[in-house]
């Protein structure tokens, strides 16, 4: 009788993961996106007149839609399965890599993330929605990088500085990583390899409040998704994703208290 090698435990975990179609994964993906345009857009109107940044809308439509439609999908789908009503069970990939590998890579993940993100980003954004999004109408335009924050008084720096730190980072970016990489990512691993940039691009066509940025947004999720991958690790990417938004945070601090001029 020929001898059977043990699976590994990646491979143990990977097919104890329900393996969804393409089509779920998608429709999974962006309705979160989808339902915070849709409430973006009612917000901006009804604060259309107000000293209100367009940033604090898109944090507030983050709050009240993108994150509570993230949980809601993922719980819905995990008593459909019917898994546990545990963290392993939501999150199949959280295997354990030792500290300092998740700070070494988290800390690459979030400078991968900066230069996409907070760097190219801000250099090409303001050239792409000029020239393929002038038609927005400035009641619903969304400003981002420098742009944004130059044109914002004292209490509107303060206002959006208070947003991006609770909500940016500690709802949207916890909500967004645990969702599109500790969640669905792992339910298109039957992929293989396929599966990292499908969930990049969806992660990236999400974001559809700013679609001027959906190149900078598959770089970063590409990153992230590729560490959580590899390592079967949900710890990764939410080191990577956190540690990106917490450096951009303390950028916005410099500016907000003064001890840097505002772009």
């Amino acid at each position: 009788m020929a001898l059977q090698t043990p699976s590994r435990p990646i491979d143990r975990v990977d097919a104890a993961t329900p393996a969804w179609s393409v089509r779920r994964i998608a429709a999974h993906q962006l309705a979160p996106g989808v339902v915070s345009l849709f409430l973006y857009m009612a917000l901006a109107w009804l604060l259309r007149d107000s000293w209100v940044p367009k940033m604090a809308v898109l944090f507030l439509s983050i709050l009240f839609g993108e994150a509570p439609v993230s949980w809601y999908l993922m719980i819905r789908a995990q008593r459909r399965e019917r898994a546990p009503s545990s963290f392993a069970a939501l999150f199949p990939w959280h295997r354990h890599i030792g500290l300092v590998r998740t700070v070494s890579w988290g800390l690459a993940l979030a400078i991968g993330g900066m230069i996409s993100v907070f760097g190219l980003a801000a250099l090409a954004e303001p050239v792409l929605q000029r020239a393929f999004f002038d038609w927005i109408p400035g009641w619903l335009a969304l400003q981002t990088g420098p742009e944004a924050l130059s044109t914002l008084d004292r209490d509107g720096l303060v206002l959006l500085w208070a947003l991006s730190g609770v909500v940016g980072i500690g709802v949207g970016g916890v909500t967004q990583e645990l969702y599109h990489r500790g969640f669905l990512l792992p339910r298109s691993s039957h992929l293989g390899w396929l599966a990292v940039p499908l969930n990049a691009v969806l992660f990236a066509l999400g974001h559809l409040i700013a679609p001027w940025g959906w190149p900078f947004f598959f770089l970063a999720a590409t990153l992230w998704g590729a560490a959580v991958y590899r390592w079967r690790s949900i710890q990764v990417g939410l080191a990577g994703h956190l540690g990106m938004l917490t450096l951009g945070w303390l950028m916005m601090t410099a500016v907000v208290f003064g001890w840097v001029p505002v772009p």
